[in-house]
């Protein structure tokens, strides 16, 4: 432990992770930041995840590294509360089990936190089996308060991951991931949390590696409109609504926008309609010109993808297939 820094909880959910957890636990274990504490939540996985993951554990001196069994499979928000609860932490990060830690991650992230920032977000890497490694970061840098960071996460100007950032573990109290939700939890849990923060700091640095198979640009479950209305759910309970009006109304417009055109990207790229291809019509439906003109405010790329999207469907899944391939090296 480094004497004096504050302690980090490390949060790893895994579920079927027995090919990649030791790659992933042995990039915690080689931070150059050494106060850290190592929480795996085995989400009742039915491989040797578990057993993978208490060897590397078991090399831990002080008993700061522990795996913490799920008694069901619940999902990742559920397995990331159940680290939270257990976390003792003043800072804690989020780390996927085919992911690696960056070797500087910890130091940098709890370096920034020195003039009093609540939450850290950094840059990474994307990996794709046989293409070159590629980095990305969020669209707006810098230091803010945190009603600016929601406005900027709002209109997808900040990363909606849990994975590329460190929280102080006190923003957590009284709200915990959306159990049930399979998509966008992350993206609606970093919106109830930037309006908590005192002040966020945006880095471009990659200090993580995001793993994507080549096999799958879908990354999944393809979302269905049912998750956007989950998600909106959960916004209504943990977001107050006066961040949805005012100088908050066109981010707010630009965040709907982009969540249709994410379930719209994903249904495009799954192939799984008649002759291979999605209907996306009915995803066009769900955009109102009204809510176009806002997001146009503050995203008019956002703005021109919903117009394609409403007026040539099958033009917009074409034209995300190819920027997916091309982006992310999938074939």
């Amino acid at each position: 432990m480094t004497s004096g820094s504050p302690l980090v909880s490390v949060i790893v959910p895994v579920y079927n992770s027995a090919a990649t957890i030791e790659r992933a636990l042995a990039s915690v274990l080689a931070q150059s930041y050494g106060n850290w504490e190592l929480l795996v939540v085995d989400d009742a996985s039915t491989d040797d995840s578990a057993r993978r993951a208490r060897t590397v554990t078991a090399t831990v001196p002080d008993r700061r590294a522990r795996v913490l069994d799920a008694p069901e499979n619940r999902g990742s928000s559920a397995a990331r509360n159940l680290g939270l609860d257990a976390a003792t932490g003043e800072f804690v990060v989020f780390l996927d089990a085919d992911d690696e830690l960056l070797p500087d991650y910890l130091e940098v992230l709890t370096a920034a936190c020195d003039a009093g920032a609540d939450i850290v977000v950094c840059g990474h890497v994307v990996s794709v089996d046989g293409a070159e490694d590629r980095p990305r970061s969020s669209r707006r840098a810098g230091r803010m308060d945190g009603r600016t960071a929601l406005r900027r996460a709002l209109a997808d100007d900040i990363t909606p991951f849990p994975w590329d950032k460190l929280y102080r573990r006190s923003l957590f109290e009284g709200v915990r991931y959306p159990e049930g939700l399979k998509r966008f939890e992350d993206m609606v849990m970093n919106l109830s949390l930037y309006p908590r923060a005192r002040q966020v700091v945006v880095l471009e640095r990659p200090l993580y590696r995001y793993r994507i198979s080549a096999g799958s640009l879908t990354w999944g479950r393809v979302p269905s409109r049912d998750d956007v209305g989950q998600a909106l759910a959960h916004l209504d309970d943990h977001l107050d609504a006066d961040f949805r009006r005012g100088r908050f109304r066109a981010p707010f417009q630009a965040m709907l926008t982009l969540l249709t055109l994410l379930v719209a990207q994903s249904a495009a790229a799954s192939g799984d309609g008649p002759s291979g291809r999605v209907d996306l019509r009915p995803y066009g439906a769900d955009l109102p010109l009204g809510r176009l003109a806002g997001c146009a405010r503050v995203r008019p790329d956002l703005a021109a993808a919903g117009l394609l999207l409403k007026a040539a469907p099958a033009l917009f899944g074409a034209v995300y297939r190819r920027y997916a391939r091309r982006s992310y090296g999938a074939e």
